[in-house]
């Protein structure tokens, strides 16, 4: 998490550890230079040496100059360690001497800065006021800071392993006495002798730092990862690396080659821009921190004012911070309890699937339309940058990466917290029913229940597959509240959602072939005619709405449902191997009868237009036809179900009329189109119920153009069955012609399609050996009258099916070879001109059709084209 947008990124681990206090400070000279502008250990041994006096060419001056000029060159620090110089200094000056001028060197101007010190102490003191801070430093800057202190220095150190004794300030490499005369106790840890006797020999600064490592995280600040204590420290731990967990070092420069000097000592670098060498992002974000650690329930309150902000308004690194609040239990607590609740569009950046969506355009096609990358309205600051995307590159995909943060996967943290009631079982209650949540995702799902009232919040769900059965009923309980002003399309959208979710969607193939080996292994029963339907019925299908990809629709208390959600309903494959028993048809066909039932029911709720298109029950030979339609969807699903009551009809008739006699009688769709069909098998309707049923129907379905086929061939093969009062009745109906489609319908226009549509039938009623009782030719010259524009070959296709698209009697032409050549600023207004008819009335040109089949990227760039400019014609995006 950052503090400040050019900071460091601080681990969430780390950050919790320090709330917890398991953290330990170690402060380098970098935290005496910062503010206080006392000297690092390098420019120590340059004034220590011209205090003591040493010749310009003593062989210690002359390295001093050397390590220098190799520093410079190669840019690496510590070639040459300045504890060899003090270990040459010791050659020709009494220690005593040297560690009083280091002393000396060391004393503080009055009125120094000691805000670095004040930060470093806040960070290290623990909620109990413990402090945990070690230094390497001489100098007491830290108890200026706190005159109450406990102070510790060698040989009188606590002991790690004993939490109450790590309190206070530890000098680990000594400390000057309080008048900087000298040194404290038993000297510096100033030469490569000093070094080797803390860290090696004796080694008690070796056991004392692996004491702390057992118990502690250590964070280093204010060291490179060249200074003599850090290579002592870490180097004679005498163990690899990679074998350190938990030790993390603030590192200037954001290059790989920063971070690695550390990485290879087993220590992570917590790397920050340094651009003008003042190491302003670094203490900028310690003082944040800082701030967080002296009053964590203001700190917390802060963030919780940025959640209650739309996060698209806020920065990456801010987002950043939100993100890191809900990644822990309280945090995700404070979330899930403010009031009021941060909004639904915090989703987006919680599920890395959203940040990193695809980016598109928002609006519908023909309007002003806005080119949107979500990853730029939620996208966090410790996310890897996607690659910018081309608005017109239809094929770029983007990728999600491997670990991008998650807020609704279960971190380190929730594994620690898991009790027996977050596992499954192999048998019980929590072998049967969902295992709860870990406590942080509850919060999370009790601030989903809040917000579930949002457009945003149904908008994200749609696009998952499921939710925890407990959020699922806290949602249920928010939205039917009467206290909760939650839309009707909201709560409506909410339960088709749920509805979806019952639906376990499992591999139909490997349902349907584990069914079948369960059939030839035991042979049919009553539980595998409930499989089979249960396999076989239709389910909702929910998916994000179109229009609002690629983020969330704007809150509207008056959205339509279809604005939040794209409802389908699914019909599984029919099985071509399905050898249904003649025992077993009665049953199997009752049940599927059943699944027609709740199919109509679902297509009627969702205003399905698929009830308008089923197609013809009696197949229509056409060379080279495609059959997909016959075998898919609801056509397939209606025609497979007459396929087996045509089979029950011929091995038990009296059992097919029971079921005839079930089928509902009021639709005007699937069973209105059954029951035409049905009319054409003698052995199942007398001619009297067929002049019923035919009569019986309403307008809707006496004329439905897809009922058409059906229709006229049964009632041709029926026709000379009927009575002669039915011809008449039937006739009168003819005549008459349709209704309007509704009170907009033009008048001449309507009059023109009745003409139309009664021409046609009555023309291939005659042309199929039906006689009438009326004069055809006659009424016929008064039909013309009206519908000048029909044509007796208009008759011939009356019967045709209409598998494949075409609508009405005409065929369409989507020959679109000259759209491929044009410009894509104008192939729309090409389409235009192209889209007349040729001099065969039945014939009708759709190029554009064509072209969205075959090249349906380049249809698509020319309608997003045109849609950018705000010219889209009318009609051409129902081909997507």
């Amino acid at each position: 998490m950052r503090f400040i947008e050019s900071g460091p990124s601080i681990p969430d681990e780390l950050l919790i550890a320090r709330d917890e206090g398991r953290v330990v400070f170690f402060c380098g000279a970098g935290v005496s230079m910062a503010r206080a502008r006392l000297p690092n250990f390098f420019n120590l041994a340059k004034k220590v040496i011209q205090k003591l006096g040493v010749p310009v060419d003593d062989p210690v001056n002359k390295i001093l100059i050397e390590a220098e000029r190799i520093q410079d060159r190669t840019g690496i620090a510590g070639l040459i360690s300045v504890d060899r110089v003090f270990g040459l200094l010791e050659r020709d000056f009494e220690i005593s001497d040297i560690e009083s001028a280091v002393a000396e060197v060391l004393k503080p101007v009055f009125g120094i800065d000691l805000s670095a010190h004040h930060i470093l102490l806040d960070l290290a003191t623990t909620a109990d006021n413990k402090v945990r801070l070690v230094t390497t430093n001489f100098d007491r800057l830290f108890e200026d800071c706190n005159r109450n202190l406990k102070v510790w220095h060698p040989p009188g150190l606590p002991d790690p392993l004993r939490p109450n004794e790590m309190d206070g300030v530890i000098y680990l490499h000594g400390c000057t006495n309080k008048d900087y005369s000298d040194s404290d106790g038993d000297g510096f840890i100033l030469s490569s002798s000093d070094f080797g006797r803390a860290y090696l020999s004796e080694g008690w600064a070796t056991t004392f730092f692996k004491n702390i490592l057992d118990g502690y995280i250590v964070v280093f600040i204010g060291y490179s990862a060249d200074d003599p204590p850090i290579q002592y420290l870490l180097e004679a731990l005498n163990k690899k690396a990679s074998q350190l967990s938990g030790v993390y070092a603030f590192q200037s420069g954001v290059t790989d080659a920063a971070a690695a000097r550390w990485r290879h000592k087993g220590v992570e670098a917590i790397t920050y821009s340094d651009a003008n060498n003042s190491h302003c992002a670094l203490w900028n974000t310690l003082e944040a921190w800082s701030v967080r650690a002296k009053d964590p329930e203001k700190w917390h309150q802060s963030i919780m004012n940025l959640a209650r902000s739309r996060p698209e308004s806020l920065q990456p690194y801010e987002r950043g911070q939100v993100g890191h609040i809900i990644s822990t239990l309280e945090g995700a607590r404070r979330f899930s309890e403010s009031d009021p609740s941060p909004p639904a569009e915090w989703l987006c950046v919680f599920d890395p699937y959203r940040r990193y969506a695809k980016p598109g355009y928002i609006g519908r096609l023909g309007s002003q339309r806005q080119f949107v990358d979500p990853f730029d309205l939620y996208g966090l600051d410790l996310d890897i940058t996607p690659n910018k995307y081309d608005p017109d590159d239809y094929s770029a995909k983007r990728e999600v990466p491997a670990d991008a943060w998650d807020a609704f996967i279960a971190n380190r943290l929730d594994h620690q917290n898991l009790s027996e009631n977050n596992l499954a079982a192999i048998h019980g209650h929590w072998a049967i029913n969902a295992a709860v949540l870990p406590p942080r995702m509850y919060q999370i799902g009790a601030w989903i229940s809040k917000v579930a009232n949002q457009s945003a919040s149904i908008w994200w769900a749609a696009n998952r597959a499921g939710l925890h059965p407990d959020i699922q009923q806290k949602i249920k309980y928010q939205i039917n509240d009467s206290k909760n002003d939650t839309s009707l399309a909201i709560r409506k959208s909410w339960r088709y959602l749920f509805e979806s979710w019952e639906h376990k969607i499992y591999d139909y193939q490997q349902d349907w072939y584990d069914l079948v080996d369960i059939i030839n292994k035991e042979g049919w029963d009553n539980s595998i005619v409930r499989k089979f339907a249960a396999i076989h019925r239709a389910y909702l299908s929910i998916k994000q709405s179109f229009w609002n990809n690629p983020i969330p629709p704007l809150e509207n208390k008056n959205a339509e449902i279809n604005e939040l959600l794209n409802l389908e309903i699914h019909y599984p494959e029919i099985p071509n191997d399905a050898n249904i028993p003649n025992e077993w048809l009665s049953p199997i066909v009752c049940e599927l009868r059943k699944n027609l039932e709740y199919a109509l029911q679902l297509e009627t709720e969702l205003g399905s237009i698929g009830l308008s298109i089923v197609n013809p029950i009696i197949p229509y030979e056409k060379p080279n036809e495609d059959n997909y339609e016959r075998t898919h969807g609801l056509s397939g699903t209606v025609i497979f179900f007459a396929h087996l009551f045509e089979r029950l009809i011929e091995i038990d008739s009296d059992t097919a009329h029971q079921e005839f006699v079930a089928w509902p009688t009021t639709d005007d769709t699937i069973f209105s189109r059954l029951r035409i069909w049905a009319c054409g098998k003698s052995g199942l309707t007398s001619p009297q119920i067929v002049g019923q049923i035919v009569m019986g129907l309403n307008d809707t379905a006496f004329w439905d153009i897809y009922h058409q086929r059906d229709f006229l061939l049964v009632l041709a093969k029926r026709w000379h069955e009927l009575q002669p009062d039915t011809h008449k009745e039937i006739e009168k109906r003819l005549l008459k012609g349709p209704t309007k489609y509704d009170i907009e319908e033009d008048d001449n226009e309507f009059e023109e399609r009745r003409a139309q549509q009664t021409l046609n039938r009555i023309t291939w009623l005659k042309n199929n050996n039906c006689d009438f009782s009326f004069n055809l030719e006659i009424e016929s010259n008064e039909l013309r009258q009206i519908a000048t524009n029909w044509k007796p070959e208009c008759a011939m296709k009356a019967a045709e099916s209409l598998v494949g698209g075409s609508v009405g009697y005409v065929r369409t032409d989507t020959e679109h070879s000259l759209l491929l050549y044009e410009p894509l600023d104008s192939i729309l207004s090409k389409t235009l001109e192209l889209n007349e008819r040729t001099d065969d009335f039945l014939v009708e040109k759709n190029p554009f059709s064509g072209l969205s089949k075959q090249r349906p990227t380049l249809a698509f760039r020319a309608l997003s084209h045109a849609a950018r400019a705000m010219n889209t014609p009318n009609g051409h995006g129902r081909h997507f």
